[in-house]
Parts: C-alpha cells; sequence; structure tokens
C-alpha cells in the first residue's frame, strides 16, 4: 500500500491593533492567504462586531501610529517591484503608500514614534547585503 503525505497550510498572519482615545479598536493586517491583500478592521466596546476594509495592497510586518493631529501613518514591506519598507497614509478605509525607504530584500518591522514635530521610523533591511537596522526622520507635510 503506498505511503500517503499530507501537508498542512500554514498562513502567516501579522496584526497590528491600537485602541484609540475614543476607546475604538483599530486592526491592520497582514494575509498571506488568497489574494494575500491587506485589511483594515474597527472595532467599539465590547469588540465583539467588527468592520473590515481590504487594501489594494499587501502587507508585511505591518504597523500604525496616530500623530497629534489626529492622522494615521502606517509602515509596512511592500512588494510590487520588490520588497521594501514603506511610509502610508492610513484611515479607516484606506492605506496609501506615498514614501519608499532605503531597503530591500528581508525587510520591515517598522517601529514609529512622534518626537519634536517629527516621525521617527525604526527598521531593518537587507539591502546592502547584510542585515542592518536603519532610523528615519520623517518630516510629515500636511
Amino acid at each position: 500500500m503506498p505511503s500517503r503525505c499530507y501537508h498542512k497550510a500554514v498562513l502567516q498572519y501579522e496584526t497590528t491593533l491600537r485602541f484609540l482615545n475614543s476607546g475604538e479598536m483599530t486592526a491592520l493586517v497582514r494575509r498571506e492567504g488568497g489574494n494575500m491583500l491587506g485589511w483594515i478592521g474597527a472595532s467599539r466596546p465590547p469588540y465583539k462586531e467588527w468592520k473590515w476594509h481590504k487594501t489594494q495592497h499587501r502587507l508585511g510586518r505591518p504597523n500604525f501610529v496616530q500623530l497629534p493631529d489626529g492622522s494615521f501613518w502606517a509602515a509596512s514591506r511592500s512588494y510590487p517591484g520588490g520588497a521594501k519598507t514603506v511610509l502610508a497614509k492610513f484611515g479607516p478605509e484606506t492605506y496609501e503608500p506615498v514614501l519608499s525607504l532605503p531597503s530591500g530584500g528581508d525587510c520591515g518591522y517598522p517601529g514609529m514614534v512622534w518626537h519634536n514635530g517629527l516621525l521617527w521610523m525604526s527598521y531593518y533591511s537587507f539591502h546592502e547585503g547584510k542585515t542592518s537596522i536603519y532610523l528615519a526622520r520623517i518630516h510629515i507635510v500636511r
């Protein structure tokens, strides 16, 4: 009797969750199944019902932050034209990349903080032939 080999598909999902001052919870989700496009979700207490919106972008290692003016900015690995780390305008239904950072290959896991009128963003990348950590200071023009 021939032996059978079974493989279980392992899908990667990474989610960043934030609680807003309003009490609402927002999620930015990486999906590696189906069409692999990222999703944005929002829920109000008691967080049992969610509203979901599909982005038009594949995300990797997503993160986001809310600035003092109320605007949201997200960062993630982006894939068109080769992997790179991008900064995006972010909203309840939108994710729009506006800046590609020097990066490539294995890259991502951005950390972001607003300090002294600038968005400070750390991330790692392999684009210079070895894995390194980078720090970008970004002036947000409103």
